[in-house]
């Protein structure tokens, strides 16, 4: 379900996060196998003009034709307003590690609501530093912009402004500062307002200060009036908050496609580090991955992990994803790479142990059981798993790996570690093994019978002996052919 944010405060701070090279970004040309990509001059086009390249020169509006002239080797792309929106959607699974104040803002931007956690991480300025650090880590660009409203953060934003801050405290006089410098060019109303604007000598924010409302509302009505409101707080401007969604699904598209598996684990990489910030916010493990890849048309190649443990870190998941990808066969390039996960369990709180070396020993025990599977493939790892039955060769059965495994009964008899695939008899003859006779009964007996409902029934008396040269044996007489067997050894 979505809230809302109550009537902004004293103590309200927001912050914006405005992505400007977003159109740019979801073809993560970084990772693609392209090593001249930086270099090359890219922009995304729409409606035959610039809306996003990486050139100072090739602004927003620049016509498709004069991009060619000023640059004859520029890659061209169309714009994708699909894998924008869902790019910014896992930027606000990102961003809900910091607040769960978190808003999909318009013009790719987000706006965080962070006054009422920013005491959780001992001041602004911690707070700022850390999520500029998360920024630099995903490799990922994003102008800040600190205020007191919304609208009014998205607002510095857009003119790249620096946090008003004194030491960890916002300074409010900085901040009106700023604010009256913004261009009348970046305010969101319809452009005939902003010619009317210019046209009578305003040019900044600030200028219409001094205004009365009723004047305002009058030449541009109140809806404009409201938005100033809402800019300097005077008018509580509710929002909605993201919520994260139930499952996880991201993919990246390559602007010249990846021929080479290794080229490929750099975007894998992007995707695993998305969905651990995922997992992370909603305080989840996953069980199951899906992977696809494309070519220029349709599904290439897939394939899945299922872990024999839960977690959540990317680095584990990365190399599980190496050993199945190189089983896969590509026979072409792959244009875009798709990561697809909805089986999940809650993540328990970790409990601090006082000898953690047993816990390292079953980790490392489960890593590997996940690398041979990723490997070898599913079926050929199997576990040994107890059934019911009280005849001791029938108490246990092959299973696969990841099927549930029965309750196992508690028992304070003594058994064997190895069993005879099947009982030996033992026989007064010459021809009876020299190890195996005579022997000695040193405890016993048990008497283990079969299902009394069954048609033929049968009861053995087992006992441990020992033999002359004192190897310790597991024996039972059947009580319905009066022989002895030879069933087991104990190590």
């Amino acid at each position: 379900m979505s809230a809302l944010t109550p009537t902004t405060t004293l103590d309200s701070l927001w912050l914006c996060l405005y992505f400007g090279r977003l159109a740019l970004d979801v073809f993560d040309q970084r990772d693609s196998c392209d090593t001249h990509a930086n270099a090359r001059p890219i922009a995304v086009i729409e409606q035959s003009c610039v809306h996003c390249a990486n050139r100072d020169n090739l602004p927003a509006g620049l016509a498709l034709a004069t991009a060619h002239a000023l640059h004859p080797d520029l890659l061209a792309l169309e714009r994708q307003p699909e894998r924008e929106r869902d790019y910014l959607h896992n930027l606000a699974h990102w961003a809900y590690q910091f607040t769960p104040g978190v808003v999909i803002g318009h013009c790719n931007s987000l706006l965080l609501e962070i006054g009422s956690c920013r005491r959780l991480y001992r001041g602004t300025h911690n707070l700022l530093e850390k999520i500029q650090r998360s920024l630099q880590r995903r490799r990922q660009y994003a102008e800040f912009g600190l205020a007191r409203t919304p609208k009014a953060a998205w607002l510095l934003a857009q003119c790249r402004c620096e946090p008003a801050l004194r030491g960890d405290h916002v300074d409010d006089a900085l901040l009106q500062r700023q604010l009256a410098m913004t261009p009348i060019t970046v305010l969101e109303i319809a452009g005939d307002s902003q010619r009317a604007l210019q046209q009578m000598g305003f040019s900044v924010l600030g200028a219409l200060r001094d205004l009365p409302n009723a004047a305002l509302g009058k030449r541009f009505g109140e809806t404009f009036v409201d938005y100033l409101q809402k800019i300097s707080g005077e008018k509580p401007d509710p929002q909605i908050f993201f919520t994260p969604a139930p499952r996880f699904q991201h993919g990246l598209a390559f602007i010249d496609g990846v021929a080479q598996r290794q080229m490929l684990l750099f975007p894998m990489r992007r995707l695993l580090q998305s969905l651990h910030d995922y997992l992370r916010v909603r305080q989840l493990h996953c069980h199951t991955l899906h992977w696809q890849l494309f070519d220029a048309h349709q599904v290439r190649a897939e394939f899945s992990i299922e872990l024999s443990r839960t977690q959540n870190h990317w680095h584990n998941l990365l190399e599980l994803s190496r050993l199945k990808l190189d089983q896969v066969p590509l026979p072409a390039a792959v244009f875009s790479i798709n990561l697809y996960c909805e089986d999940f369990f809650e993540a328990l709180p970790a409990a601090q142990q006082l000898f953690p070396d047993a816990n390292d020993q079953r980790e490392a025990a489960a890593a590997l059981i996940d690398r041979l599977q990723a490997r070898l493939g599913k079926e050929s790892l199997q576990r040994i798993a107890v059934q019911d039955s009280h005849w001791p060769e029938l108490t246990w059965r092959f299973e696969e790996k990841n099927a549930v495994p029965a309750n196992r009964r508690s028992s304070r008899a003594h058994r064997p570690l190895w069993l005879l695939p099947q009982p030996q008899i033992i026989s007064q003859r010459d021809n009876q093994p020299c190890w195996l006779t005579p022997l000695i009964l040193l405890r016993g007996p048990e008497r283990i019978g079969n299902h009394w409902w069954q048609e033929e029934t049968s009861e053995r008396d087992y006992y441990i002996a020992r033999n002359a040269r004192g190897v310790i044996c597991w024996i039972f007489h059947e009580r319905e052919t009066q022989r002895w067997f030879l069933h087991g050894l104990f190590a």
